[in-house]
């Protein structure tokens, strides 16, 4: 069926089901580096396997392709089965906020028990957003006195604050711009 993660591996033991290449499966043996599986019978807990990979932060060039995905979808089209199953919620997207274009930066803003939230989707990377999270968080505590939470994946960033953030006025004063000056 394809390749799977030694330390997933090492958590299962045979008779667990997982899902595999679109099938749930269960564990037979693990023989000579070779995993043994047959269907499912039943409908039991299956896990979903967890690769290594998913702690490395979004590569420039798998970042690029999200953004093209997301040009495309911005326009109508979804190709591909991994598209036509993420249509829906891209769709969801386009009705409640604004599915982002190439060239566009999309920031919504919610409020919660928590504080007020802002959200920016650079999709540029869990690092990229690691340094832009704290820049932006640091150019909207200069026009007002104000602290914030962080928070990031791949896809974008989260601040958090008990307060509105400036953000009309940042934006205004150039807050995305490499020329900011804060005086």
């Amino acid at each position: 069926l394809g390749t799977i993660d030694e330390g997933f591996l090492a958590k299962i033991k045979p008779g667990d089901q997982f899902i595999f290449a679109g099938r749930r499966v269960e564990l037979v043996r693990i023989c000579d580096s070779k995993v043994w599986v047959r269907l499912a019978k039943n409908a039991g807990n299956a896990r979903i396997p967890r690769w290594m990979g998913g702690r490395m932060p979004l590569s420039t060039e798998l970042a690029a392709a999200v953004r093209q995905q997301l040009e495309l979808a911005a326009k109508g089209e979804y190709r591909g089965p991994e598209m036509q199953a993420l249509r829906p919620m891209l769709e969801l997207q386009r009705a409640w906020s604004r599915i982002p274009r190439l060239g566009e930066l999309l920031i919504e803003r919610t409020g919660s028990r928590e504080g007020y939230h802002l959200y920016i989707y650079p999709f540029a990377g869990r690092l990229v957003h690691e340094g832009l999270a704290a820049l932006v968080a640091f150019r909207l505590a200069r026009l007002t006195p104000i602290t914030f939470g962080m928070s990031v994946n791949d896809y974008g960033l989260e601040l958090v604050s008990r307060s509105p953030p400036p953000l009309e006025v940042a934006l205004h004063e150039g807050l995305f711009s490499p020329l900011h000056v804060v005086d």
